[in-house]
């Protein structure tokens, strides 16, 4: 199988999953700027900003106190989750796509001048 098939289906795997997350992520803004630290502030809501910016101490007294729900809260880390996977992905396939491109360059010039070939 051939790098463009796989890269294609980690992306179908990919958006089938973020697909599934409610309520559904808006689109990005396209084409992305160059820091997107700030896009979820423009996506998620106040509450899941809060409840993601809690740490795990935090989070179980929120609980505990029924400030959020568990499922509350897990909706949100999955929202930002989803999230932080729609600004990433892209970077990590094309950083896979040039590594698996100079490994077999690597390989095709160790081997095609009968260096290291025995």
């Amino acid at each position: 199988m051939d790098a463009k098939t796989l890269i294609s289906q980690a992306r179908a795997h990919r958006d089938t999953s973020i697909s599934l997350i409610s309520p559904p992520l808006p689109p990005l803004p396209s084409p992305l700027l160059k820091n997107v630290t700030k896009i979820a502030n423009d996506v998620l809501t106040p509450e899941e900003l809060e409840i993601t910016s809690l740490d795990a101490p935090e989070l179980l007294q929120a609980i505990r106190e029924k400030a959020f729900s568990c499922e509350t809260v897990t909706r949100a880390f999955l929202r930002r989750a989803a999230l932080a996977q729609k600004l990433v992905y892209p970077l990590l396939t094309t950083f896979h796509f040039l590594f698996a491109t100079k490994i077999k360059l690597d390989f095709t010039l160790k081997f095609s001048d009968g260096i290291g070939a025995d």
